[in-house]
């Protein structure tokens, strides 16, 4: 009889490709070493002289956090993994879903958002050179603060008037032509 190797059970950080088939977990695998063959038990018909590699899974982004929130931005930070090349920011609001690629870096700054909004987001790591080996997502939340307002007033031919809730950003109309202001 042939001696048989059983190989390990990939584990949560390991993937086991042989050829272009993904090893699936908690399936027994025994190699041959007189054939040369990989015998997957239960068998499904696939037997040949195989490559095996194995992959490391990169380690999800540390220390997460949120910083610098404003009306319209937020700023994410994370520790790096030393492995990655890369970052996926995918941040959703309401049904609108963004995806950022931010290149091999530790900062973000997301800008664009809407103010006084809830914002779900999540971060892994890639490797943009072996995209089975992305890292797990990590999630963050945060709320965009309420745009600022102001209040102004002025004088038109004797006539005071004053308006509030001016949001920075937005056209006001005067009804009447300032003096000043």
């Amino acid at each position: 009889a042939a001696a048989g190797y059983l190989l390990p059970t990939p584990a949560d950080n390991i993937i086991v490709k042989v050829g272009n088939t993904t090893l699936t977990a908690n399936t027994e695998y025994t190699f041959d070493s007189e054939t040369g063959k990989l015998l997957i038990m239960p068998t499904n018909g696939f037997t040949g002289n195989v490559d095996i590699t194995i992959y490391g899974i990169l380690q999800v982004p540390t220390n997460v956090a949120v910083s610098n929130t404003t009306a319209t931005s937020a700023t994410i930070t994370w520790t790096k993994n030393s492995s990655a090349t890369d970052y996926i920011i995918t941040y959703t609001a309401g049904e609108e879903t963004i995806q950022k690629q931010t290149g091999n870096v530790d900062t973000y700054t997301l800008t664009g958002l809407t103010p006084n909004t809830e914002y779900a987001c999540t971060i892994k790591a890639i490797d943009i050179n072996s995209p089975k080996t992305n890292s797990a997502e990590v999630d963050a939340h945060f709320t965009t603060t309420a745009a600022a307002t102001y209040t102004i007033t002025w004088n038109a031919n004797g006539t005071t008037y004053t308006t509030t809730q001016v949001t920075e950003g937005n056209a006001v109309v005067l009804p009447a032509a300032p003096a000043s202001c």
